[in-house]
């Protein structure tokens, strides 16, 4: 696991038993990488790169243990058993007190949809397969990242994957002799970041969680542990300042926009490396990575690694408001505070001195085993018994319930840039009459928003309906981002229109965040999170005037585009956006009102305004004869409640996020849209006539 400390104290010489030297610049390295990983997923933006902490600590990991093994084998004295016996020492004790203390924070405080993820997570975790269920699990409406506490643990599982292989291939590898096993590992390791740089263009969500892609990073420090044990170290000033350089290179420019892993992230496992290799004592880089701030904060880094996810995340699904940075502040320093306890008293009494608790190798698997049985049993009650919802008041369950009042075929109907399917989408994705007029939904997922309430108007009132949407696709050509390409979706659309009739279109999607490259902020506590991957635009810069511009410019030269064809467009204008998760928020402030139909949450339509001026602006702009407007901030901002945008009203709930309509907001948007299409009906009626 990343931010393991091997090393019992600060003036431990040996490490693993006395086989191999101590090296404080080490553990002085690894607080180089934990730091920017908490203040990065505390939100600040200056750490938006601190993700590669986790790169560099797969490479010291490698190294280390790799070490160990080597030695192991050089003396004749390997075991397998004996090194699961280390991991498990090592790794479990802290891993299973942290599990143990989020059970009551998400028995309190998480709804039954919340509950249900985190009982999964429990099981996935404890058979070191949390790395699959998060992969499984990132779809569009999947819980939000920051508020799942055990996600950090992908890369425990990656780990150990890497682990429960590894030590076998090089036993059996190492008979052949140290020159094969050098030559295998680094083979090995160029395959693995091949398959990176072919993942992150082709399933770049697989190609983050899962280990074959990762494997080159562990490999890298294994190599570099088997450089070691064939010519004895060399200080080297030069290689390891560079090292150190493209460390804090990844560090700094990285973003989450930043291909990962791939050949981009070469740059901080290279200089990992080369401070593995060159950064001895002596050098000015192993002075100051040994300073001993440095090197306790690197000893108690894998307890502060486990500790700190769940910290932010239970302070941000038990507020009422998005934890702003003082709280996340305090919370990163509590955190060392509590990894240091986690350290003194978990870790250590488990793996250190001469009379370590569970002194036997029987002792330690038994009660690993029945820690994991009892996490496993937990975990499937809480998700078979669909996030124990009998916990709640069942008023309180009908808010939350709207967290599901979406578009029950979202699977099958809005799927990622690759998976696109024209046949797909016209076998599950359409409605109403075989015959009769024909509405393609054209967009993102805030087309897929609209589309159960489109399904129900065209059984209503008798027109074909057929959704083509994909995930943060806009359906125009020429959109490309660092993670995904839109251009089939782009293509395949136009060549069904090439040899299919549609007799209008409906156009939805998210415009605003994609061309301003931000996320919401309501000014009332509702700061949206996540990531939003930009839009090559030729050289333009990402949140920049001109960025926006020529964005905007695109996506209307796309919908010319579609009024080219002779096919009437209804266009569907910004939804107001919420910042904070709505049915969330229903459910804290219920207990604040008398009565569930006295509830009504709301924003600005002031910030609507500003929010979405250039959008609108540039939309006002088109003019065509075939172009019908729809605006949804006229329906749900000023009508219900004066100058505000309403979220919730007399309880019922709108959204089923922070900025997705749920099928209740969606079924007063659609008449307005059903509207405009029966005007086009008559205007065709007319010309025929």
């Amino acid at each position: 696991m990343p931010f393991q400390s091997h090393a019992p104290a600060l003036r431990v010489s040996v490490f693993a038993e006395g086989r191999i030297n101590y090296r404080s610049e080490i553990d002085g390295l690894r607080t180089i990488a934990v730091v920017p990983v908490i203040l990065f997923h505390a939100g600040f933006e200056m750490f938006r790169g601190g993700f590669v902490g986790v790169d560099i600590f797969f490479v010291i990991s490698g190294y280390l243990i790799t070490r160990i093994i080597l030695d192991d084998l050089e003396s004749g004295s390997f075991s397998v058993v004996k090194f699961y016996e280390r991991r498990a020492r090592r790794i479990l004790p802290a891993l299973f007190a942290v599990m143990l203390a989020c059970i009551p924070f998400a028995w309190a405080w998480m709804l039954p949809g919340q509950f249900r993820d985190f009982a999964q997570s429990l099981v996935a975790v404890s058979l070191f397969a949390s790395n699959f269920l998060f992969w499984r699990e990132s779809g569009y409406f999947a819980t939000a990242a920051e508020q799942k506490p055990l996600l950090h643990t992908w890369s425990l599982a990656v780990e150990e994957q890497y682990y429960i292989l590894f030590p076998l291939l090089l036993l059996i590898l190492w008979r052949f002799g140290r020159n094969p096993v050098f030559w295998s590992l680094v083979a090995l390791a160029s395959l693995s970041l091949a398959l990176a740089e072919i993942g992150w263009r082709t399933d770049p969500t697989a190609n983050f969680y899962l280990a074959p892609s990762r494997a080159w990073e562990l490999l890298a420090g294994s190599i570099c542990a088997l450089i070691h044990h064939r010519s004895a170290p060399r200080a080297g000033n030069l290689q390891s300042a560079i090292g150190l350089v493209l460390i804090l290179a990844g560090l700094l420019l990285f973003s989450e926009n930043t291909p990962t892993p791939s050949l981009w992230t070469t740059v901080p496992v290279l200089g990992t490396a080369l401070i593995l290799l060159y950064g001895q004592c002596g050098t000015l880089v192993a002075r100051l990575l040994s300073w001993r701030p440095m090197v306790l904060i690197g000893l108690i880094s894998y307890s502060a690694y486990l500790w700190h996810q769940p910290l932010f995340a239970f302070a941000r699904v038990g507020r009422l408001d998005s934890p702003g940075p003082g709280l996340m502040m305090t919370l990163a320093i509590a955190t060392f505070a509590i990894a240091w306890v986690s350290w003194r008293f978990i870790e250590r009494p488990f793996r250190t001195g001469p009379r370590p608790l569970l002194r036997r190798q029987r002792q330690v698997f038994l009660a690993s085993g029945t820690a994991a049985a009892c996490f496993i049993g937990f975990g499937v009650a809480g998700f078979a018994g669909n996030g124990l919802p009998g916990r709640f008041d069942p008023a309180i369950l009908a808010l939350a319930a709207a967290g599901a009042d979406r578009n029950d075929r979202v699977g099958d109907c809005l799927p990622d840039a690759s998976g696109f399917s024209v046949a797909t989408a016209l076998d599950r994705c359409s409605a109403g009459p075989r015959e009769g007029f024909r509405v393609l939904l054209l967009g993102d997922s805030h087309a897929d928003h609209l589309a159960q309430a489109l399904r129900e108007a065209a059984d209503n009132h008798g027109f074909r309906f057929t959704q083509f949407t994909v995930n943060s696709c806009p359906p125009f050509a020429d959109l490309v981002t660092a993670s995904y390409d839109c251009r089939r979706f782009h293509r395949d659309v136009s060549e069904y229109l090439d040899s299919a009739a549609v007799d209008a279109i409906v156009l939805s999607i998210r415009w605003t965040s994609n061309a301003e490259f931000s996320r919401f902020d309501n000014g009332e506590g509702g700061v949206e999170t996540g990531v939003i991957h930009p839009f090559q635009i030729g050289s333009a810069h990402p949140g920049s005037p001109g960025y926006r511009d020529a964005l905007l410019t695109r996506f209307t030269d796309g919908v010319r585009g579609w009024l080219d064809r002779d096919i009437p467009v209804v266009l569907v204008y910004p939804s107001p956006e919420a910042g904070w998760n709505v049915p969330e928020r229903a459910v804290k402030l219920a207990p604040h009102v008398r009565r569930i139909s006295d509830l009504s949450i709301s924003t600005a339509f002031s910030a609507y305004q500003t929010r979405n001026l250039a959008v609108i602006s540039a939309l006002d702009a088109l003019e065509a004869p075939g172009l019908h407007r729809v605006r949804p901030a006229d329906i749900l901002c000023n009508s219900f409640l004066a100058d505000r945008c309403v979220n919730v009203i007399h309880g019922q709930v709108f959204y089923v996020d922070d900025d997705h309509l749920s099928n209740a907001g969606a079924r007063l948007i659609v008449p307005s849209i059903v509207d405009r299409l029966q005007v086009i009906v008559g205007h065709r009626s007319a010309v025929t006539n």
